[in-house]
């Protein structure tokens, strides 16, 4: 089947229909555990950068810390992902002097501070795939509850199968998940599977922008590169 996220479809145009159980990081209770969400792309980057796991464990600590004990401070607007990386900037820091206290005998490799900033493409990279890896567990979730309605396994079949057809992916489904759908009801659950993909893409996205500007979905959207995996949300 043609088209699938992140090869196919239009490119639409994201609402606030697009997002309406998110809650935005800049109303959270909770802002180390929200933070929590986005730990492997936030580890990925620091290490990259520091090539040291002591140093880049320690940053996590220190950064989780500071949320448990101060929260979001004054900072509640704008983009999470800006935030974070910034907030990486000074833990890095502390925790190059902390390290280094603690292993005087191991000298820390040098690297510059100004590679953890909002625009480093690689960060924006692990951003993105962040929130779409989040997206594919929340629509594997999602079957597990209703394994009558294989929306995942339809949406993964086809990504991972373009060429095949509709009767090609029944069979696989039945084979992996014992479950029977008619070949004739796969085009119908895979425009569902697409429509669902991208509303919890949108969810995830809006929970991370600052919900008082206008247009910030669509902004980070664009931003990210992720407008065609939103051919199913056109208005």
């Amino acid at each position: 089947m043609k088209g699938s996220p992140g090869t196919g479809g239009g490119h639409g145009v994201i609402g606030n229909q697009a997002s309406r159980s998110s809650i935005p990081w800049t109303s959270t209770d909770n802002p180390a555990v929200f933070a929590l969400r986005y730990l492997i792309p936030m580890r990925d980057q620091i290490l990259e950068l520091t090539r040291d796991d002591i140093v880049t464990d320690e940053a996590l600590r220190m950064v989780l810390a500071h949320l448990v004990s101060k929260g979001f401070g004054e900072h509640h607007q704008g983009r999470l992902r800006d935030y974070l990386i910034r907030i990486s900037r000074a833990a890095v820091k502390g925790a190059v002097g902390t390290v280094s206290r603690e292993r005087p005998e191991q000298a820390i490799a040098e690297f510059s501070l100004s590679d953890l900033r909002p625009d480093n493409p690689n960060w924006v990279r692990r951003w993105r795939a962040e929130l779409v890896s989040r997206t594919w567990r929340t629509i594997e979730r999602r079957e597990h509850a209703q394994p009558e309605r294989p929306l995942f396994t339809v949406l993964r079949m086809a990504s991972d199968h373009p060429s095949d057809n509709a009767k090609m992916i029944a069979a696989r489904i039945l084979t992996e998940t014992e479950v029977r759908v008619d070949p004739i009801n796969i085009p119908v659950l895979y425009r569902e599977s697409r429509r669902a993909f991208a509303e919890i893409l949108a969810d995830e996205i809006a929970e991370t922008v600052d919900a008082t500007v206008s247009r910030a979905i669509e902004d980070e959207v664009r931003i990210l590169g992720l407008n065609q995996l939103f051919g199913e949300l056109r208005t």
